[in-house]
Protein backbone atom coordinates (compact mmCIF):
# COMPACT_ATOMS: atom_id res chain seq x y z
CA UNK A 1 0.00 0.00 0.00
CA UNK A 2 2.56 1.80 0.66
CA UNK A 3 4.49 1.33 -2.22
CA UNK A 4 1.10 2.71 -4.26
CA UNK A 5 0.65 5.62 -1.98
CA UNK A 6 3.90 6.63 -3.25
CA UNK A 7 3.58 5.79 -6.72
CA UNK A 8 -0.06 8.16 -6.78
CA UNK A 9 2.07 10.65 -5.47
CA UNK A 10 4.63 10.98 -8.20
CA UNK A 11 1.96 10.72 -10.17
CA UNK A 12 0.13 13.59 -8.64
CA UNK A 13 3.26 16.12 -8.67
CA UNK A 14 4.11 14.38 -12.38
CA UNK A 15 0.48 16.37 -13.50
CA UNK A 16 0.45 19.32 -11.48
CA UNK A 17 3.39 20.28 -13.44
CA UNK A 18 2.30 20.10 -16.59
CA UNK A 19 1.02 23.33 -17.44
CA UNK A 20 0.95 22.64 -20.95
CA UNK A 21 -2.01 21.04 -20.68
CA UNK A 22 -3.30 22.42 -17.13
CA UNK A 23 -2.77 26.06 -18.65
CA UNK A 24 -5.08 25.04 -22.28
CA UNK A 25 -7.64 27.38 -21.41
CA UNK A 26 -5.07 29.91 -21.92
CA UNK A 27 -2.99 29.23 -24.15
CA UNK A 28 -5.55 28.63 -27.06
CA UNK A 29 -7.79 31.35 -25.33
CA UNK A 30 -9.30 33.28 -28.87
CA UNK A 31 -8.72 36.60 -27.52
CA UNK A 32 -4.94 36.09 -27.53
CA UNK A 33 -4.88 34.96 -31.11
CA UNK A 34 -3.18 36.65 -34.09
CA UNK A 35 -4.12 36.97 -38.19
CA UNK A 36 -1.18 34.58 -39.49
CA UNK A 37 -1.51 32.11 -36.03
CA UNK A 38 -1.18 28.38 -36.61
CA UNK A 39 -4.33 26.73 -36.07
CA UNK A 40 -5.52 23.61 -36.58
CA UNK A 41 -7.56 22.66 -39.37
CA UNK A 42 -10.50 20.28 -39.36
CA UNK A 43 -11.96 18.96 -42.80
CA UNK A 44 -15.36 17.08 -43.28
CA UNK A 45 -18.86 16.96 -42.62
CA UNK A 46 -21.40 20.10 -41.99
CA UNK A 47 -24.51 18.26 -41.43
CA UNK A 48 -28.06 18.85 -40.34
CA UNK A 49 -29.12 15.72 -37.90
CA UNK A 50 -32.97 14.54 -37.38
CA UNK A 51 -32.66 12.83 -34.18
CA UNK A 52 -35.55 10.90 -33.11
CA UNK A 53 -35.22 9.05 -29.36
CA UNK A 54 -38.48 7.35 -27.88
CA UNK A 55 -39.67 8.82 -24.34
CA UNK A 56 -41.59 5.59 -23.25
CA UNK A 57 -40.78 1.89 -24.20
CA UNK A 58 -38.20 0.05 -26.39
CA UNK A 59 -38.72 1.10 -30.31
CA UNK A 60 -41.17 -0.95 -31.91
CA UNK A 61 -39.99 -2.12 -36.02
CA UNK A 62 -42.75 -1.79 -38.28
CA UNK A 63 -44.91 0.59 -36.58
CA UNK A 64 -44.94 4.14 -35.00
CA UNK A 65 -43.38 4.69 -31.32
CA UNK A 66 -44.27 7.75 -29.50
CA UNK A 67 -41.15 10.37 -28.66
CA UNK A 68 -39.29 13.78 -29.40
CA UNK A 69 -37.89 14.22 -32.87
CA UNK A 70 -34.91 17.40 -32.99
CA UNK A 71 -33.03 19.33 -35.37
CA UNK A 72 -29.09 19.59 -34.95
CA UNK A 73 -26.09 21.40 -36.63
CA UNK A 74 -24.37 18.41 -36.90
CA UNK A 75 -21.49 16.77 -39.22
CA UNK A 76 -18.66 15.18 -37.23
CA UNK A 77 -15.48 17.67 -38.41
CA UNK A 78 -18.50 20.20 -37.52
CA UNK A 79 -18.92 18.84 -33.98
CA UNK A 80 -15.46 18.28 -33.56
CA UNK A 81 -14.33 21.95 -34.46
CA UNK A 82 -17.23 23.58 -32.21
CA UNK A 83 -15.86 21.08 -29.36
CA UNK A 84 -12.09 22.28 -30.01
CA UNK A 85 -13.89 25.74 -29.92
CA UNK A 86 -15.36 25.59 -26.55
CA UNK A 87 -12.19 23.84 -25.43
CA UNK A 88 -10.46 27.46 -26.01
CA UNK A 89 -8.71 26.92 -29.31
CA UNK A 90 -9.65 28.26 -32.93
CA UNK A 91 -10.02 25.84 -35.69
CA UNK A 92 -10.00 26.11 -39.64
CA UNK A 93 -12.89 24.19 -41.19
CA UNK A 94 -13.18 23.24 -43.93
CA UNK A 95 -16.50 21.81 -45.38
CA UNK A 96 -19.27 22.53 -47.53
CA UNK A 97 -23.07 23.39 -47.02
CA UNK A 98 -26.01 24.26 -49.66
CA UNK A 99 -28.12 27.53 -50.12
CA UNK A 100 -30.96 26.32 -47.95
CA UNK A 101 -32.33 27.34 -44.53
CA UNK A 102 -29.83 24.57 -42.87
CA UNK A 103 -26.87 25.60 -44.67
CA UNK A 104 -28.01 29.86 -43.63
CA UNK A 105 -28.29 28.77 -39.76
CA UNK A 106 -25.16 26.49 -39.68
CA UNK A 107 -23.20 29.46 -41.63
CA UNK A 108 -24.78 32.54 -39.12
CA UNK A 109 -24.04 29.70 -36.39
CA UNK A 110 -20.32 29.43 -36.89
CA UNK A 111 -19.84 33.34 -37.49
CA UNK A 112 -21.46 33.75 -34.15
CA UNK A 113 -18.77 31.35 -32.35
CA UNK A 114 -16.16 34.38 -33.76
CA UNK A 115 -14.84 31.66 -36.28
CA UNK A 116 -13.60 32.28 -39.94
CA UNK A 117 -16.57 31.14 -42.47
CA UNK A 118 -13.62 30.82 -45.12
CA UNK A 119 -13.32 27.32 -45.87
CA UNK A 120 -16.77 26.67 -46.15
CA UNK A 121 -18.24 26.37 -49.48
CA UNK A 122 -21.72 27.57 -50.05
CA UNK A 123 -23.25 25.59 -53.36
CA UNK A 124 -26.37 27.03 -55.23
CA UNK A 125 -28.63 24.90 -55.89
CA UNK A 126 -27.65 21.77 -53.72
CA UNK A 127 -29.37 20.92 -50.10
CA UNK A 128 -27.26 20.92 -46.86
CA UNK A 129 -26.55 17.30 -45.98
CA UNK A 130 -28.73 15.47 -43.51
CA UNK A 131 -28.34 12.88 -41.06
CA UNK A 132 -31.74 10.76 -39.84
CA UNK A 133 -31.25 8.80 -36.79
CA UNK A 134 -33.15 6.97 -34.45
CA UNK A 135 -31.57 6.42 -30.60
CA UNK A 136 -32.89 3.60 -28.40
CA UNK A 137 -34.06 4.73 -24.90
CA UNK A 138 -30.46 4.10 -23.29
CA UNK A 139 -29.61 6.74 -25.97
CA UNK A 140 -27.30 4.18 -28.22
CA UNK A 141 -28.03 4.93 -32.53
CA UNK A 142 -30.51 2.25 -33.18
CA UNK A 143 -30.07 3.29 -36.72
CA UNK A 144 -29.06 6.08 -39.28
CA UNK A 145 -29.88 7.16 -42.57
CA UNK A 146 -26.89 9.89 -44.30
CA UNK A 147 -27.97 11.43 -47.39
CA UNK A 148 -24.19 13.53 -47.23
CA UNK A 149 -23.23 13.65 -51.32
CA UNK A 150 -23.19 17.39 -50.96
CA UNK A 151 -19.50 16.82 -48.94
CA UNK A 152 -18.38 14.06 -51.74
CA UNK A 153 -19.12 16.32 -55.00
CA UNK A 154 -18.07 19.51 -53.47
CA UNK A 155 -15.61 19.35 -50.86
CA UNK A 156 -13.34 18.55 -53.77
CA UNK A 157 -9.20 18.02 -53.76
CA UNK A 158 -8.90 21.63 -55.46
CA UNK A 159 -11.35 23.48 -52.88
CA UNK A 160 -9.01 21.77 -50.13
CA UNK A 161 -5.63 23.36 -51.87
CA UNK A 162 -7.00 26.72 -51.82
CA UNK A 163 -6.02 26.39 -48.30
CA UNK A 164 -2.22 24.90 -48.64
CA UNK A 165 -0.80 27.60 -46.69
CA UNK A 166 -3.25 27.41 -43.55
CA UNK A 167 -2.78 23.31 -43.96
CA UNK A 168 1.01 23.28 -44.03
CA UNK A 169 0.94 26.07 -40.69
CA UNK A 170 -1.47 23.64 -38.80
CA UNK A 171 0.04 22.52 -35.84
CA UNK A 172 -2.55 19.37 -36.55
CA UNK A 173 -5.52 18.19 -39.55
CA UNK A 174 -8.33 16.34 -38.92
CA UNK A 175 -10.08 14.58 -41.73
CA UNK A 176 -13.42 13.08 -41.31
CA UNK A 177 -14.71 10.22 -43.99
CA UNK A 178 -17.41 11.59 -44.97
CA UNK A 179 -14.57 13.08 -47.75
CA UNK A 180 -13.95 10.66 -50.72
CA UNK A 181 -10.30 9.06 -50.91
CA UNK A 182 -9.06 11.49 -53.42
CA UNK A 183 -10.31 14.72 -51.44
CA UNK A 184 -8.52 12.70 -48.17
CA UNK A 185 -5.38 12.24 -49.88
CA UNK A 186 -4.94 15.39 -51.39
CA UNK A 187 -5.31 16.85 -47.63
CA UNK A 188 -2.98 14.23 -46.36
CA UNK A 189 -0.09 15.06 -48.49
CA UNK A 190 -0.28 18.48 -48.55
CA UNK A 191 0.15 18.08 -44.77
CA UNK A 192 2.39 15.78 -44.98
CA UNK A 193 4.56 17.65 -47.53
CA UNK A 194 5.15 20.48 -43.98
CA UNK A 195 5.73 17.44 -42.10
CA UNK A 196 1.89 18.14 -39.88
CA UNK A 197 0.23 15.73 -38.24
CA UNK A 198 -2.86 14.08 -39.64
CA UNK A 199 -5.87 12.43 -37.60
CA UNK A 200 -7.98 10.29 -39.40
CA UNK A 201 -12.18 10.27 -38.07
CA UNK A 202 -13.73 7.11 -39.63
CA UNK A 203 -17.28 8.41 -38.83
CA UNK A 204 -18.82 4.62 -39.85
CA UNK A 205 -18.23 1.34 -40.81
CA UNK A 206 -19.15 1.88 -44.40
CA UNK A 207 -17.00 5.18 -44.64
CA UNK A 208 -13.76 3.94 -42.39
CA UNK A 209 -12.32 1.92 -45.20
CA UNK A 210 -12.09 4.94 -47.58
CA UNK A 211 -8.31 5.78 -46.15
CA UNK A 212 -6.85 2.32 -46.52
CA UNK A 213 -4.80 3.21 -49.44
CA UNK A 214 -2.85 5.63 -47.53
CA UNK A 215 -2.80 5.00 -43.90
CA UNK A 216 0.86 5.18 -44.24
CA UNK A 217 0.03 9.29 -44.49
CA UNK A 218 -2.26 9.27 -41.33
CA UNK A 219 -0.66 9.59 -37.73
CA UNK A 220 -3.82 9.24 -35.63
CA UNK A 221 -7.29 7.16 -36.17
CA UNK A 222 -10.10 7.13 -33.43
CA UNK A 223 -11.99 4.40 -34.65
CA UNK A 224 -14.70 2.24 -32.50
CA UNK A 225 -14.71 -1.63 -32.83
CA UNK A 226 -16.42 -2.41 -35.73
CA UNK A 227 -15.08 0.22 -37.42
CA UNK A 228 -10.99 -0.91 -37.24
CA UNK A 229 -12.03 -4.39 -38.00
CA UNK A 230 -13.94 -2.96 -41.03
CA UNK A 231 -10.49 -0.90 -41.66
CA UNK A 232 -8.37 -3.74 -41.67
CA UNK A 233 -10.48 -6.44 -43.50
CA UNK A 234 -10.96 -3.79 -46.21
CA UNK A 235 -6.90 -2.94 -45.82
CA UNK A 236 -5.63 -6.66 -46.34
CA UNK A 237 -8.46 -7.20 -48.96
CA UNK A 238 -6.64 -4.46 -51.19
CA UNK A 239 -3.47 -6.53 -50.71
CA UNK A 240 -4.67 -9.79 -51.23
CA UNK A 241 -3.93 -11.14 -48.01
CA UNK A 242 -5.58 -13.93 -45.90
CA UNK A 243 -5.46 -13.41 -42.51
CA UNK A 244 -7.63 -14.51 -39.28
CA UNK A 245 -8.52 -10.43 -38.59
CA UNK A 246 -10.82 -11.74 -35.65
CA UNK A 247 -11.24 -14.06 -33.29
CA UNK A 248 -14.59 -14.19 -31.68
CA UNK A 249 -13.91 -16.09 -28.48
CA UNK A 250 -11.60 -15.86 -25.87
CA UNK A 251 -9.82 -18.96 -24.62
CA UNK A 252 -11.12 -20.28 -21.02
CA UNK A 253 -7.42 -19.95 -19.98
CA UNK A 254 -6.82 -16.48 -21.03
CA UNK A 255 -9.48 -15.44 -17.99
CA UNK A 256 -10.00 -11.57 -19.53
CA UNK A 257 -12.93 -9.49 -18.75
CA UNK A 258 -13.44 -6.22 -21.29
CA UNK A 259 -11.53 -4.33 -22.42
CA UNK A 260 -8.74 -6.50 -22.83
CA UNK A 261 -11.02 -9.32 -24.13
CA UNK A 262 -12.05 -7.08 -26.94
CA UNK A 263 -8.17 -6.21 -27.73
CA UNK A 264 -7.31 -9.51 -27.57
CA UNK A 265 -10.28 -10.52 -30.26
CA UNK A 266 -8.99 -7.37 -32.21
CA UNK A 267 -4.97 -7.97 -32.07
CA UNK A 268 -4.83 -9.03 -35.53
CA UNK A 269 -6.65 -6.22 -36.98
CA UNK A 270 -5.03 -3.56 -34.24
CA UNK A 271 -1.73 -4.80 -35.93
CA UNK A 272 -2.29 -5.11 -39.67
CA UNK A 273 -3.18 -0.81 -39.34
CA UNK A 274 -0.11 -0.18 -37.39
CA UNK A 275 1.90 -2.22 -39.96
CA UNK A 276 0.79 0.07 -42.73
CA UNK A 277 2.77 3.08 -41.10
CA UNK A 278 0.11 4.96 -39.05
CA UNK A 279 1.53 5.93 -35.42
CA UNK A 280 -1.21 5.83 -33.28
CA UNK A 281 -5.13 3.82 -33.14
CA UNK A 282 -7.56 5.59 -30.21
CA UNK A 283 -9.45 2.70 -29.93
CA UNK A 284 -12.75 4.10 -28.80
CA UNK A 285 -14.46 1.26 -26.70
CA UNK A 286 -18.17 3.39 -25.13
CA UNK A 287 -18.29 2.52 -21.34
CA UNK A 288 -14.84 1.21 -21.27
CA UNK A 289 -13.20 4.56 -22.18
CA UNK A 290 -10.49 4.63 -24.93
CA UNK A 291 -7.42 2.49 -25.43
CA UNK A 292 -4.26 4.04 -27.23
CA UNK A 293 -2.16 1.26 -29.58
CA UNK A 294 1.46 1.61 -31.25
CA UNK A 295 3.72 -0.87 -32.20
CA UNK A 296 5.79 -1.51 -28.84
CA UNK A 297 9.17 -1.60 -31.46
CA UNK A 298 8.27 1.93 -31.91
CA UNK A 299 9.38 2.26 -28.07
CA UNK A 300 7.35 6.16 -28.44
CA UNK A 301 8.87 8.80 -26.87
CA UNK A 302 5.06 9.61 -25.65
CA UNK A 303 4.82 6.93 -22.99
CA UNK A 304 8.20 7.57 -21.77
CA UNK A 305 7.20 9.93 -18.89
CA UNK A 306 3.87 7.65 -18.27
CA UNK A 307 5.79 4.47 -17.48
CA UNK A 308 8.96 6.41 -15.40
CA UNK A 309 6.30 8.23 -13.11
CA UNK A 310 3.43 5.63 -13.20
CA UNK A 311 2.08 2.30 -12.91
CA UNK A 312 0.62 2.30 -16.23
CA UNK A 313 3.56 0.93 -18.82
CA UNK A 314 3.82 -0.45 -21.96
CA UNK A 315 2.18 -3.91 -22.38
CA UNK A 316 3.86 -5.83 -24.75
CA UNK A 317 2.55 -8.89 -26.10
CA UNK A 318 2.71 -11.61 -28.95
CA UNK A 319 1.39 -8.95 -31.46
CA UNK A 320 3.84 -6.82 -30.32
CA UNK A 321 1.32 -3.95 -29.66
CA UNK A 322 1.61 -1.44 -26.46
CA UNK A 323 -1.68 -0.56 -25.06
CA UNK A 324 -2.36 2.37 -22.43
CA UNK A 325 -6.26 2.61 -21.28
CA UNK A 326 -7.99 5.54 -20.67
CA UNK A 327 -11.35 4.47 -18.69
CA UNK A 328 -14.71 6.54 -19.36
CA UNK A 329 -15.89 8.92 -15.82
CA UNK A 330 -18.44 8.68 -14.25
CA UNK A 331 -21.29 10.25 -16.04
CA UNK A 332 -25.16 10.39 -15.75
CA UNK A 333 -25.98 9.24 -19.23
CA UNK A 334 -28.49 11.55 -22.06
CA UNK A 335 -27.21 11.06 -25.58
CA UNK A 336 -24.04 9.04 -26.57
CA UNK A 337 -24.11 10.46 -30.39
CA UNK A 338 -21.76 13.24 -29.43
CA UNK A 339 -18.81 11.51 -27.36
CA UNK A 340 -16.30 10.78 -29.45
CA UNK A 341 -16.24 13.80 -31.28
CA UNK A 342 -15.48 15.30 -27.97
CA UNK A 343 -13.13 12.92 -26.81
CA UNK A 344 -11.60 13.52 -30.63
CA UNK A 345 -11.75 17.30 -29.74
CA UNK A 346 -10.12 17.84 -26.67
CA UNK A 347 -7.30 15.36 -27.91
CA UNK A 348 -6.96 17.56 -30.84
CA UNK A 349 -6.88 20.81 -28.64
CA UNK A 350 -4.09 19.48 -26.21
CA UNK A 351 -1.83 17.99 -28.97
CA UNK A 352 -2.33 21.74 -31.01
CA UNK A 353 -0.91 22.66 -27.80
CA UNK A 354 2.47 20.27 -27.76
CA UNK A 355 1.04 17.98 -25.06
CA UNK A 356 2.40 13.83 -25.66
CA UNK A 357 -0.34 11.63 -26.89
CA UNK A 358 -0.93 10.04 -23.63
CA UNK A 359 -1.98 12.96 -21.80
CA UNK A 360 -3.63 14.26 -25.07
CA UNK A 361 -5.94 11.20 -24.77
CA UNK A 362 -6.71 11.74 -20.89
CA UNK A 363 -8.09 15.21 -22.17
CA UNK A 364 -9.83 14.37 -24.44
CA UNK A 365 -11.38 11.32 -22.44
CA UNK A 366 -12.19 13.88 -19.31
CA UNK A 367 -14.06 16.09 -22.24
CA UNK A 368 -16.38 13.24 -23.39
CA UNK A 369 -18.06 13.54 -20.12
CA UNK A 370 -19.78 16.76 -20.88
CA UNK A 371 -20.84 15.62 -24.34
CA UNK A 372 -22.71 12.08 -22.84
CA UNK A 373 -24.29 14.33 -20.41
CA UNK A 374 -26.09 16.87 -22.60
CA UNK A 375 -29.26 16.01 -25.45
CA UNK A 376 -26.75 17.87 -28.05
CA UNK A 377 -24.20 16.70 -30.65
CA UNK A 378 -21.89 19.51 -28.57
CA UNK A 379 -22.32 20.52 -24.66
CA UNK A 380 -22.90 23.46 -24.29
CA UNK A 381 -21.59 23.31 -20.70
CA UNK A 382 -18.33 21.82 -22.18
CA UNK A 383 -15.72 24.20 -20.00
CA UNK A 384 -12.11 24.57 -20.74
CA UNK A 385 -11.60 25.47 -17.42
CA UNK A 386 -13.07 22.40 -15.88
CA UNK A 387 -11.83 19.64 -18.08
CA UNK A 388 -8.19 21.17 -17.78
CA UNK A 389 -8.42 21.47 -13.69
CA UNK A 390 -8.97 19.28 -11.58
CA UNK A 391 -11.38 16.90 -13.10
CA UNK A 392 -8.64 16.43 -15.69
CA UNK A 393 -5.98 15.66 -13.04
CA UNK A 394 -8.66 13.25 -10.86
CA UNK A 395 -8.67 11.71 -14.43
CA UNK A 396 -5.29 10.98 -14.90
CA UNK A 397 -4.71 9.06 -11.32
CA UNK A 398 -7.72 7.41 -11.96
CA UNK A 399 -6.87 6.15 -15.47
CA UNK A 400 -3.43 5.41 -14.19
CA UNK A 401 -4.29 3.65 -11.42
CA UNK A 402 -7.02 1.19 -12.89
CA UNK A 403 -4.11 0.65 -15.48
CA UNK A 404 -2.80 -1.66 -13.02
CA UNK A 405 -5.68 -3.49 -12.84
CA UNK A 406 -5.62 -3.57 -16.84
CA UNK A 407 -1.60 -5.07 -17.27
CA UNK A 408 -3.26 -8.02 -14.61
CA UNK A 409 -5.77 -8.70 -16.82
CA UNK A 410 -3.28 -8.90 -20.09
CA UNK A 411 -1.24 -11.54 -18.03
CA UNK A 412 -2.38 -14.13 -20.12
CA UNK A 413 -0.86 -12.51 -23.45
CA UNK A 414 3.12 -12.42 -21.48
Amino acid sequence: MEGAQRRMGTIARHLSDSTSLHALAYEHSQHNRKPGDKVPVVIGGMVLDIQATPTGGRLLRGSTTPGEVTFVRGGVARNVAENMALLGARPFLISVIGDDVAGESMLNHWKSLGLSVEGIRRCTGITTPVVSAVFDKQGELAAAVADTYAIEERLTSEWIKKFEDIIKRAPIVMLDANLLPPAMEAACSLAKEANVPIFFEPVSVAKSVRASKFLNLITYTSPNEAELVAMAESLLQDRKLEKRLLDHEVPAEKNLKEPAASLWRMRHSIRALLDTGLDYIILTMGSHGAVLCSLSSTNPQNFRTVQKNSPSRNIENDSGISFLHFPALPASISNLSGAGDCLVAGTMVALSSGADVSSALAYGVSASKWAVESDSNVSPNLDQHLVSGKLFLMLNLRCLALSEAFISMMKGWL
